[in-house]
């Protein structure tokens, strides 16, 4: 799975266990459409030790990461609101932060954080 390592300041490959909720989804589509069975190669003592849910993607990735996705997504939003509708919302102060850093780089320009000014209405 991918992470961000604090550490080391950069994304990394991990091995790791999947949920609890991962696998009963797994169990669940054994036997959907037909007689199916499910084997798992771990025990109830491994079952019990796995996490409930798999942490967010959101919460797994750089959030410079995260801002340049974001903008991809919606372009015409601004990134520090864009990530305020999130289920699980980063820190406001990382995300400016973040930001600030992809401006130094270049890869965003201050028109990037701007809210596209809407038309003024005509008067009739």
């Amino acid at each position: 799975m991918k992470t961000y390592d604090m550490t080391i300041d950069a994304s990394r490959l991990t091995i790791t266990w999947i949920s609890q909720a991962d696998a009963k989804q797994r169990a669940g589509r054994a036997g959907r459409v037909c007689h199916g069975n499910c084997y798992r190669l771990y025990d109830n003592d491994r079952l019990a030790k796995m996490d409930l849910y798999t942490v967010p993607e959101i919460m797994r990735r750089t959030l410079d990461e995260i801002c340049l996705l974001t903008k991809l997504a919606a372009p015409d939003k601004k990134i520090e609101n864009f990530l305020d509708l999130a289920l699980d919302t980063p820190p406001k102060d990382a995300v400016i932060q973040s930001c600030s850093r992809l401006k130094l780089l270049g890869v965003l320009d201050e028109r990037d954080e701007e809210e596209p000014q809407k038309p003024a209405a005509k008067a009739k």
